[in-house]
């Protein structure tokens, strides 16, 4: 029994040096999870965390592990004592026990071996589980006490402020009272002298208010300054929000914007007919009109033609031709042009039925030296033709004389590209300054062609070079000038395309005049009734011909209804588009209805 004792006093020895030791390992072990605890935590907070912190926490946790140790090692050591006692009091009233706890005695040191274990195990799971809490509550006190010192400074910083703007409200204040008085002052002081005018010595120029109040601000600005700057909180970049740029809208064309809405409201029809421009017999069906009665009435019901163009043989006398013009007005729906060519000359038909007194003739007018009097000529003959009712004058001739026996003759102005463009762009302004429209005429030239192609097919075989060096200066001119209609030719000019005539010609009407010279105005064909064009083509396959290559406006076809339907049944195949339709539209109405919006 005595050995038993001996050995139970070694084992709880043994047993409270494990326990201290586990005690001392679970102090450490938890102090290390502590201080990288904290430090996670900081760093998921973005925040760091004061040293002190991180001290109490560990002085927390070092109490909490020794207060848990130490109970750990109490009760492993009552155990062994309270053992110990029970066997003495046993082998004193049972002596045969003793052989009985030798024999268990190898077994009972397997379990004290496994109790110290469990014991180690248990104090560090307690002092684990007091660490986590009593990091929990460290640092959900740091917080709260960050929180609130971060709102205490922002009241300081509100109170500040409003301090500050008091101040400067105070002192704006007094300053403004200042000021007053000084005005209402100075002026009953002025008054006063002015009214008694007792005051031999001159008072010294007084500031003027100006002064004093910019004395004054720089005095407010002084103040303030001395003032500290108050500096706003840090904004962070995911709270910063960028500038988005707004693209600016392009600027409408209220004109455009009206022309549009026209077109959109129109039938196909209506717009096929709408870039037609025909003769009152080929819309009729009679051979000479010579007034404006029921079928020409009836026409224009069915048809809303684009324009309507007349030729001398449409006058007989002066009251005859004013009233059919008066008439053919009263019975269209839609702006329409009324066109005429009239270049002047003695032999001009309005001038010898007294529409106008007569003016000279292109030739004669570039003989006089006098650009101006192509200016004058021009004014005269449109304030003649918009007295009737006219407002288009297919007027000037812009070719150049290149050969004797042209069929320009006397309707060109000379043989000096330059010297022409002067004369043309001065008769140009003149018509334009009567009230009417000038188109002038034939592109790209036909100054050097003999033959009418009014008659029979007409060529050239003019070089382009020659061209690009004689006509074409004359054209790009009267471009530049702001003309607002270009009649092409039906010539065949073989330096471009030796195919078709040019108004059925996509290389001279886009390729050239388009693209190249850069016209944006009305591009209208040359007469389709031309023998030049009507003996080779029908009259529904020349419009649509003259449309596809570029020109805007279909002139007198051979056959009105034929070349209406051709149109409309090329833009319902898709030969031609009806945009492109719209497009030619919205040249022609560009002119109609300026300075309606």
């Amino acid at each position: 029994m005595s050995k038993k004792r001996n050995k139970n006093r070694i084992n709880e020895r043994f047993r409270s040096d494990a326990v201290n030791t586990a005690s001392d390992e679970v102090k450490d072990s938890v102090n290390e999870e502590a201080a990288a605890t904290v430090e996670g935590v900081a760093a998921d907070e973005e925040a760091d965390v004061p040293a002190e912190t991180a001290e109490d926490v560990n002085e927390v946790t070092e109490e909490t592990a020794e207060e848990e140790a130490g109970e750990a090692a109490e009760e492993a050591a009552s155990a062994p004592e309270d053992d110990a006692d029970a066997e003495e009091a046993a082998s004193a009233e049972d002596p045969e026990s003793e052989n009985e706890d030798k024999a268990q005695e190898s077994g009972s040191d397997e379990a004290d071996d496994k109790a110290d274990d469990k014991a180690r195990d248990s104090a560090r799971a307690s002092a684990k589980e007091e660490l986590a809490k009593a990091q929990k509550n460290a640092l959900k006190s740091h917080k709260e006490r960050t929180e609130e010192n971060e709102k205490a400074k922002e009241n300081d910083a509100r109170r500040e402020a409003r301090h500050k703007r008091r101040i400067r409200n105070q002192v704006i204040s007094y300053v403004a009272v200042f000021l007053f008085l000084a005005i209402v002052l100075g002026g009953g002081f002025f008054i006063f002298k002015y009214l008694s005018g007792r005051f031999a010595k001159p008072v010294e120029e007084q500031p003027a208010p100006e002064e004093v109040i910019a004395q004054t601000e720089e005095q407010i600005e002084a103040i303030i300054g001395e003032e500290e700057e108050i500096v706003p909180p840090e904004i962070e970049d995911d709270q910063i929000i960028e500038d988005t740029e707004v693209p600016e809208e392009p600027e409408v064309d209220p004109l455009e914007e009206y022309i549009d809405g026209i077109i959109n409201q129109m039938t196909l029809e209506d717009k096929v007919a709408g870039i037609i421009m025909t003769s009152p017999e080929a819309l009729t069906g009679v051979n000479l009109a010579t007034l404006a009665g029921d079928g020409t009435k009836a026409a224009l019901e069915k048809y809303k033609v684009g324009g309507l163009v007349y030729a001398p043989e449409n006058v007989t006398s002066h009251d005859q031709f004013r009233d059919m013009i008066a008439g053919t007005l009263e019975m269209v729906q839609t702006p329409t042009f009324i066109a005429f060519p009239d270049g002047g000359g003695a032999d001009s038909i309005l001038a010898k039925d007294n529409f106008y007194d007569a003016v000279s003739n292109p030739a004669d007018t570039a003989a006089t030296g006098e650009v101006t009097n192509a200016f004058n000529n021009g004014k005269t003959i449109a304030e003649a033709l918009k007295e009737i009712g006219i407002n288009v004058d297919l007027a000037p001739v812009a070719d150049i004389t290149l050969e004797d026996g042209n069929v320009i003759g006397k309707y060109s102005y000379g043989s000096d590209p330059y010297m022409v463009s002067e004369y043309v762009k001065s008769m140009i302004s003149g018509l334009e300054e009567g009230g009417v429209t000038s188109c002038i005429k034939y592109f790209p030239g036909l100054g050097s062609v003999t033959t009418d192609p009014a008659t029979g097919r007409a060529t050239t075989d003019r070089t382009e070079v020659e061209f690009r060096s004689g006509e074409f200066p004359v054209y790009i001119a009267a471009i530049e000038g702001g003309v607002n209609m270009i009649m092409i030719s039906n010539a065949v000019v073989t330096a471009f395309d030796d195919s078709c005539p040019a108004s059925l010609s996509g290389k001279i009407v886009t390729d050239i005049l388009r693209n190249e010279f850069g016209y944006k105005g009305i591009i209208i064909s040359g007469n389709l009734s031309d023998a030049a064009v009507k003996d080779y083509y029908g009259a529904g396959e020349a419009a649509v011909m003259a449309l596809k290559a570029g020109c805007d406006m279909v002139q007198n076809p051979d056959d009105f209804e034929e070349a209406y339907n051709a149109i409309i049944d090329a833009v319902n195949q898709g030969v031609i588009s009806e945009e492109r339709i719209n497009d030619c539209l919205r040249r022609i109405y560009r002119i109609k209805y300026a300075g309606s919006v």
